[in-house]
């Protein structure tokens, strides 16, 4: 059987053919590529950089002058009116509640 190459439907069905071959054939060469590289990389040793360690100090230190303050406080305040006679409590200390604080 002889292909008539002159002939439309021929050279149209060869450049469909070629258009939907063409690019199968070029994956199926670059994975095999692809791989083979991969494969003479993974089976040679990686080069490494090594570097000898550092003694130093990595968290300086900091002196500043700050002020503290309680997070709760209460200030305590007499009902009644007198002099102090005596306080039950030094300051900072916990307190319960009932507690005798001050005679008054």
């Amino acid at each position: 059987m002889k292909i008539d190459w002159k002939s439309k439907k021929t050279r149209t069905i060869t450049v469909i053919l070629a258009v939907i071959i063409v690019p199968i054939l070029f994956n199926q060469i670059k994975t095999t590529a692809v791989s083979i590289i991969s494969a003479i990389a993974m089976s040679q040793p990686q080069v490494v950089e090594v570097a000898n360690p550092m003694e130093m100090d990595i968290c300086p230190e900091h002196e500043t002058t700050g002020r503290v303050e309680a997070a709760l406080s209460v200030d305590i305040i007499a009902r009644v009116s007198g002099w102090l006679q005596q306080k039950y409590f030094e300051e900072g200390d916990r307190v319960r509640k009932g507690q005798k604080l001050f005679q008054i």
